[in-house]
């Protein structure tokens, strides 16, 4: 057999696109078991994939965000949910701390011509490196890691001519692959360091149905040392092998490693388990949802007068509207009973607290702090310091030259051919400033300055964007401005 990917007629990756059917336990022998590390795991990234994916994918999953109150009817619990708007500040913070890394392009030197003209389309998808590493960076700070798929067009088990290459376009390419989609894997130590032996990635693929229509294949990608399996469900839930192979290098040779390549947005505690760095900040997103949720209905509720009535004798007929008069005896009373809105306040400055409060605790990756700074950099200047996002960037450029690395092999070509990529990573904020944030968003909790001032002062210390409009930004908070799905927004982690 070839590389991966096989000869199989290609269809639509539509992997993360759709809602997969769970994972079925149906035995330590069934290639969709899930293990264990990604049970416990998939439980945050439904949380995290649902705040990306916005407002249509928290209504989807009704009750595991927000819980129906004792005694609520179904009815009046679907009415609120489809009243609730997403606040998309975990989406929103992913996107900005995203951008900053990446409002320059990554430089190369020492990279041989070879790996350079691949930067062009890195992912046979019309992506330029710079774009797809954005993409893949996003995945790793939102949900705590993702992958890089080192992949090779088919190939034939004949060594091809160079001619050959050129005219099939026969070359190494990079597949992202969301951390929720590796279901399983297994590893061995070597050296005092796990090294994975088997990895199962779930697959969706959108194939032809009829004439007009399209069916969604499930697959599972078995990658093993030297190769793989990929298996098929058919339409009664079995799984099948429908093909396999080697990973062929250019000279024939077998690559004796798995070409999957992780980047850790933060410490992993195992192989391929990480806590997400903005995980408390997921968490608090969520309850926004919720007392938005409770905002919208108290509003609702307050939009709608109670009649009131006392005095009337029973069987007695009343007309309302609003060319009518009601008549009734001499002590009867008629009113109606509306809301002071007291409460409508207090719900309105409880949001706006939240949303500050996720503002500063979104901006905590730019803080340096000088405990991140290694003993070379003392050595260098003492005064220098790291914060979050940049020790992020730094694992993030070992994590491209490794994927590199791997592009050679496939190209048949040696370790000197990998020269070194550079990110950009001047900015942050001093200590000094945030702490200054902090103690403005203390006072904006008291009453003592204003919205609009806290927002400007922030702005100026560079917690929020140049582009941020702050007149826009105080009429969306005295509305309730939560964010609906907008399909112009950035769409990192959808693809």
């Amino acid at each position: 057999m070839g590389n991966l990917p096989s000869q199989l007629a290609k269809g639509k990756d539509v992997t993360g696109h759709i809602r997969a059917p769970a994972l079925d336990n149906q035995g330590n022998d069934s290639v969709d078991m899930p293990s264990t590390q990604y049970r416990v795991l998939n439980e945050r990234w439904k949380m995290t994939n649902a705040l990306i994916e916005g407002t249509g994918a928290m209504r989807t999953e009704a009750e595991k965000f927000l819980p129906a109150e004792p005694a609520e009817s179904k009815d009046a619990y679907d009415i609120r949910l489809a009243r609730s708007v997403l606040f998309a500040a975990y989406k929103k913070t992913c996107t900005t701390s995203t951008g900053r890394p990446f409002s320059r392009p990554i430089t190369f030197e020492g990279y041989s011509a070879k790996l350079l003209d691949l930067n062009k389309n890195i992912d046979l998808q019309g992506n330029s490196i710079d774009v797809f590493a954005r993409h893949v960076f996003f995945d790793g700070l939102a949900h705590g890691h993702a992958f890089v798929f080192v992949d090779h067009t088919a190939r034939p088990v004949d060594a091809p001519t160079l001619e050959d290459e050129r005219v099939n376009d026969l070359r190494p390419f990079w597949r992202k692959i969301r951390a929720s989609d590796i279901i399983g894997w297994q590893s061995e130590s070597r050296g005092g360091k796990e090294y994975p032996i088997q990895v199962r990635i779930r697959e969706e693929e959108a194939v032809p149905d009829g004439d007009y229509g399209e069916k969604v294949r499930h697959r599972v990608r078995v990658l093993k040392l030297g190769g793989f399996e990929l298996f098929e469900q058919n339409d009664k839930g079995a799984w099948a092998r429908i093909d396999d192979g080697q990973f062929l290098k250019a000279d024939g040779t077998v690559l004796d490693k798995i070409p999957l390549v992780p980047f850790y947005s933060t410490l992993p505690t195992a192989l391929y388990v990480t806590t997400p760095t903005l995980l408390d900040l997921a968490y608090m997103n969520v309850l926004h949802w919720q007392s938005q949720s409770d905002q919208e209905n108290i509003v609702h509720v307050a939009r709608v007068p109670i009649l009131f009535g006392s005095g009337f004798y029973d069987g007695d007929t009343i007309q309302i509207g609003s060319s009518r008069w009601i008549k009734g005896p001499s002590d009867s009373k008629l009113a109606y009973v509306e809301h002071s809105g007291a409460a409508i306040q207090a719900g309105r400055d409880a949001l706006t607290d939240l949303e500050n409060r996720m503002r500063i605790m979104g901006a905590e990756i730019l803080v340096r702090d000088p405990a991140r700074v290694t003993a070379t950099q003392k050595v260098i200047d003492s005064d220098e310091a790291t914060s979050e996002l940049q020790d992020m960037v730094t694992r993030y450029q070992d994590f491209l030259q490794q994927c590199y690395t791997i592009t050679a092999e496939w190209l048949g070509e040696d370790e000197a051919s990998v020269g070194t990529a550079t990110i950009y990573k001047d900015f942050g904020l001093s200590a000094a400033s945030f702490q200054e944030a902090t103690t403005l968003l203390q006072s904006r909790l008291a009453k003592q300055i204003t919205q609009e001032t806290y927002l400007q002062e922030i702005k100026r210390r560079g917690l929020l964007g140049d582009d941020v409009d702050v007149e826009i930004e105080v009429q969306l908070t005295e509305a309730e401005g939560p964010d609906e799905d907008d399909e112009n927004d950035d769409d990192y982690g959808k693809d």
